[in-house]
């Protein structure tokens, strides 16, 4: 088993970073001080969760009025939902996800 802070499967440990979001990500990021691949999934799950967020405000707060932007929140978040299911479950089965663009930005991060 590769080097590791917490003391969990590193599969175990990545599929927790993305089920609160940003929040877990974050506090896996900074509790993760050894395994890279805990540490890239934490800020893959930070990036694609915070992007979500900023949509979602700045969709609500440009379109908030109009009844078009319920449909695109509604789209935004079942695209959400898909994209975190699939990064949880293929993280907790050793499948490595990447998703493009954050993916590279995450293995900047991570060193």
């Amino acid at each position: 088993m590769a080097n590791q802070t917490l003391h969990m499967k590193p599969n175990v440990a990545a599929a927790i970073a993305y089920v609160f979001g940003w929040l877990s990500g974050l506090i896996v990021f900074f509790l993760e001080k050894e395994n890279r691949y805990v540490r890239f999934h934490a800020i893959q799950s930070i990036l694609v969760s915070g992007i979500f967020t900023v949509l979602s405000v700045a969709i609500n707060f440009v379109l908030g009025w109009l009844f078009l932007a319920r449909w695109l929140l509604r789209l935004l978040s079942l695209l959400f939902f898909i994209i975190w299911l699939i990064c949880i479950v293929r993280t907790a089965t050793y499948r490595d996800i990447r998703i493009p663009f954050l993916a590279t930005i995450a293995d900047v991060i991570c060193g």
